[in-house]
């Protein structure tokens, strides 16, 4: 192997595990909202966060074209399903956690 196909070789790992840690991250903000541990959910979010914009930071390869769309379906998956959690996660805090602070508003006569 020469030293090109060796470099290439290279980045194409380390791509490949980077965006696998997305993945990973991903699941694991989801097992953490399963499990009520929202603290945990907003540091792995914003973990993954820096890590996408690191992955990105560079285009996509036509051979990585497949992998990364089959990646951010199910990213937004899985987003989707901590957003119904989080709102779930919402209502079920007691009435006391909850504080809705509104303005008063201005009567039209």
């Amino acid at each position: 192997m020469t030293n090109t196909a060796l470099d290439s070789h290279v980045v194409e790992t380390a791509r490949a595990f980077a965006w696998s840690t997305l993945l990973s991250l991903t699941q694991q903000m989801l097992d953490a909202a399963h499990a009520g541990e929202w603290g945990r959910v907003r540091r792995l979010e914003a973990d993954r966060r820096q890590r996408i914009e690191h992955f990105f930071s560079v285009a996509v390869g036509p051979d990585e074209t497949e992998l990364v769309r089959d990646g951010i379906l199910a990213i937004v998956r899985s987003d989707e399903e901590l957003l119904r959690l989080g709102l779930g996660y919402g209502h079920k805090r007691p009435a006391n956690v909850i504080q809705f602070k509104r303005r008063p508003t201005a009567s039209r006569s």
